[in-house]
């Protein structure tokens, strides 16, 4: 590259003052320019420590010779260009520019020199002049430094004029495509200079070029430069707030540490923003992550509320949100000294806020525990029951939408703290089984609350009858089962009357298998030990399923699943029943019946169907659904039975892997996560699952490569999806196999080279050809796999050499495998009957006939076989 005097300079240039090891680097500078300015420089290198001193040396250096300095400290500037990044004395020149740009328009005795800031521009807009020829250098480490001085240069500057301006932007726009990432790198941290240096058009230019760096960089360096010196606007806050998803943990720690430095307040995060901010950054697996997160909570976002926890918390969604206990439990912990006593007045007056971090707190305590501050926290059984009461009066007093929601959230949050009690006390137990008993059956409870309410009450039941008999006390008090009975029944005067009781009665009766949904979860002993439940059973939910409510009918469903996991007799008895619900129309009985067969399936085993292959049959269908609700469903199924080894078929697993690889399913995230850990794990537990995946191998491929024939953009090559399933495939790679090793079928790839080169000799299309015979050099193959397949093997080669066109593309790939085969050593193998020995004969003829076709054992192939 030319210097200002038309001299070249590079890595060439200095090779001899700079990379040779017998040098040593105080020759960095040439006798040619050991000038003041090239004595203060090499004193520079030596150490960190003078750079104070030989700052200000250079400083009255330079006020005294004026711009006249300029070609010297250029000379001296570009003697560092050509050196690797991590070399020490490189790195202290760069560091003592940044020092001596930083320092030369300082104040001296409270005033700037005369002409410094005129000297300090004229010598920036020298260098810049000069480094600009070395953005588009040969070398990369030329390019790194060019960048990396560039964007020091830019630092003191407060203004460029517009044509240097636009000049130094379209170059380091350029290099931010550079291919070294370092090089990236360097121009990412330069152009963010620029930011906020023109008119709205031009930081728009560098804005979006930085964000999609930050955003698509493959460098998790360039993204951490990025990230570090992007500015922090409406802008840029919601590609900067994405980094905490970052694949890079470093990148992620950076991201909550910029949030935490960079916006001034919380509240100029949306709720969503911070509740997004603090669930992954608190349950990140990084443990830096996490105190970064950590760190941007307790020393930011709380002290900013007045290191006032609870205000805190409603700046928060604590309602729908996800990170607000996480984000409370992790600020008790990282302030242990914080303790919450009991204050009768505060409980006597909750909000949501409250009533929220009481409940936390409490739990904390009883996680960790910590068993006095638990007793100091928990108010008494009486009070506490009495604060049930009090809240679902209110709860059922109140008519307006958002209060009831309020409320309905304090109740809970004083549910789910009654579970922490002891309930020692005998009086208060009692209170409390009272208050639950009465606000079950009076009062219109959420789902979740009436699981909380059924879960304390099996709690403070003596038994599992003790239990069932108040659930059945508390249903009949809901709902009288005589209601349904149309001899009971009295004619109402008018229809209108009639239509309300039959509106009421079905409302009474959801409840009911809301109630008996929750008891069913708690419960885990066969309904053949209880009594009580069976009459549940025929009084309640056998009669739901005849209702002319889909919602009575779903939930009904829904309770009779939950018993027949209780009962294998009454799961075979209802078979048919949730097999019409699958047929159905309405989609939420076809997914709620799906489960249904899949739990039953898993918890009681295949034997549970009389027809084994019903269940086949069904997956099969569904599998071949367009919901994708339903797809996914039979997909997260049907791994689990083929993992557990209930379901070995092949049509189901070629399925399987074509869904896996197809175009359909790409925006599908929920399944092709399923599968992406499903299809390895499988094939390389067991010896067996492989085998099975191998005779699905070939027709897969078969209908992966037409599909990729229209849908060339929305999934990968063929070629590469078939390097995938012979990767699973590999026998070397099982992790755990349930035959022993000598038992071990090693020759597995034998069966799939015959079937390629089988399905290839079918194929007219050259272009599939190609495909499978490019496979064919991927194959694990060798003398194990036995006399019979490598005679096969060799009798197919034969075949298909002779019958292809000596032009054909597909010849380099099979030639290539064909060699491989040629070079086996048939005298190795050995013959155990008579047959194989007839076998072991014709392959000896066979691979002569490949040796002689292929031209003799020397000759090498023309051409590489295209990756």
């Amino acid at each position: 590259m030319p210097d200002s005097d038309g001299r070249t300079f590079g890595r060439e240039s200095a090779s001899d003052s700079l990379n040779s090891k017998n040098d040593d680097f105080h020759r960095i500078y040439p006798a040619s320019i050991m000038t003041s300015v090239a004595h203060i420089f090499q004193d520079a290198i030596r150490s960190s420590s003078n750079h104070r001193k030989n700052t200000v040396a250079l400083r009255k250096l330079h006020l005294r010779k004026g711009r006249s300095l300029e070609q010297e400290f250029c000379q001296c500037v570009l003697h560092i260009l050509p050196i690797k990044k991590g070399n020490p004395e490189a790195e202290r020149a760069v560091k003592f520019l940044t020092a001596y740009l930083d320092a030369v328009t300082a104040e001296v005795n409270g005033e700037v020199p005369e002409n410094a800031k005129e000297l300090a521009d004229s010598l920036i807009y020298t260098l810049l002049t000069l480094l600009l020829k070395g953005f588009k250098a040969k070398d990369k480490v030329v390019r790194y430094r060019v960048c990396q001085i560039v964007g020091i240069l830019l630092n003191p500057m407060d203004e460029l004029d517009d044509d240097t301006f636009h000049i130094v932007r379209d170059q380091l726009m350029e290099r931010t495509r550079d291919k070294e990432a370092t090089v990236r790198m360097q121009a990412a941290i330069a152009l963010s200079r620029l930011q906020e240096g023109g008119d709205e058009e031009e930081d728009k230019v560098i804005r979006e070029c930085l964000i999609n760096m930050l955003q698509y960089d493959t460098s998790a360096d360039v993204r951490k430069a990025v990230l570090w010196n992007i500015e922090v606007n409406s802008a840029t806050l919601p590609y900067i707030l994405q980094r905490v998803r970052d694949v890079d943990a470093q990148v992620r720690k950076l991201a909550f540490s910029k949030v935490g430095d960079d916006v001034e307040k919380m509240t100029f995060l949306t709720v969503d923003e911070r509740d997004s901010l603090l669930h992954n950054g608190l349950s990140d697996r990084d443990t830096n992550v996490q105190k970064s997160c950590l760190k941007m909570l307790c020393e930011r976002w709380v002290p900013e509320c007045n290191d006032d926890l609870i205000d805190f918390l409603r700046r928060m969604d604590v309602i729908n949100g996800h990170a607000a206990e996480s984000a409370a439990k992790a600020y008790l912990l990282a302030n242990p000294s914080l303790t919450i006593p009991y204050d009768e007045e505060t409980w006597s007056n909750l909000d949501v806020e409250e009533a929220f971090f009481l409940r936390t707190a409490i739990g904390f305590f009883a996680e960790n525990k910590m068993e006095e501050e638990l007793e100091a926290a928990l108010p008494p059984l009486l009070h506490h029951s009495e604060l049930l009461q009090r809240y679902g009066l209110l709860l059922a007093q109140s008519e307006d939408a958002e209060e009831r929601m309020a409320l309905s959230f304090i109740l809970k949050q004083l549910l789910l703290t009654a579970e922490m009690q002891d309930f020692t006390d005998e009086m208060g137990r009692r209170e409390i089984l009272v208050s639950l008993r009465d606000m079950l059956s009076s009062i219109d409870l959420s789902k979740d609350n009436i699981l909380i309410v059924v879960s304390i009450l099996k709690t403070l039941s003596l038994n599992e009858s003790d239990f069932t008999r108040i659930i059945i006390e508390v249903l009949y008090t809901i709902y009288d089962v005589d209601m349904t009975d149309p001899q009971s029944t009295q004619e109402a005067d008018t229809s209108q009357t009639e239509g309300m009781d039959e509106v009421e009665k079905s409302v009474l009766l959801l409840k009911c298998l809301d109630i008996i949904g929750c008891v069913l979860e708690c419960t885990e002993q066969d309904l053949r030990d209880n009594a009580s439940m069976n009459g549940i059973l025929d009084s309640f939910i056998l009669p739901s399923l005849k209702s002319d409510h889909p919602a009575i009918q779903q939930t009904g469903l829904q309770c009779l699943s939950l018993a027949c996991l209780l009962d294998k007799s009454l799961a075979q008895a209802h078979l048919p029943l949730f097999m019409s619900a699958f047929n159905d129309s309405r989609q939420e009985l076809s997914v709620l019946a799906l489960k249904v067969f899949f739990d039953l399936t898993i918890l009681f085993g295949t034997d549970l169907l009389s027809d084994q292959g019903l269940l086949t049959e069904l997956i099969s269908e569904t599998l071949q659904c367009d919901d994708q609700e339903l797809l996914t469903l039979a997909v997260e199924g049907a791994a689990k039975l083929m993992m557990l080894r209930y379901l070995t078929n092949q049509t189901v697993l070629q399925q399987l892997v074509v869904l896996y690889f197809h175009p359909h399913t790409k925006s599908m995230n929920r399944l092709r996560q399923c599968l992406s850990y499903f299809l390895p794990v499988f094939a390389h537990a067991s010896h067996a699952n492989q085998a099975l995946l191998q005779t699905v191998v070939v027709p897969c491929l078969q209908i992966l490569i037409q599909e990729y024939a229209v849908s060339k953009d929305a999934m990968i090559q063929p070629t590469q999806i078939g390097q995938q399933l012979v990767d699973w495939t590999d026998v070397r790679k099982v992790v755990q196999f349930e035959q022993k090793e000598e038992t071990m079928d090693e020759g597995l790839h034998g069966d799939m080279a015959i079937e390629l080169l089988q399905a290839a000799v079918q194929e007219d299309d050259p272009g599939t050809q190609k495909i499978y015979c490019q496979l064919l050099n991927r194959l694990h193959i060798g003398i194990f796999v036995g006399i019979r397949r490598l005679c096969q093997i060799a009798e197919l080669l034969c075949s298909f050499l002779e019958a292809l066109p000596k032009n054909s593309p597909v010849l380099i790939g099979l030639r290539k495998f064909a060699r491989f085969i040629a070079d086996i050593e048939e005298d190795k193998l050995e013959h155990h009957d008579e047959e194989e020995f007839l076998e072991k004969q014709k392959l000896t003829v066979l691979l002569g006939e490949l040796r002689m076709g292929l031209g003799g054992p020397q000759e090498t192939e023309v051409g590489n076989e295209e990756e």
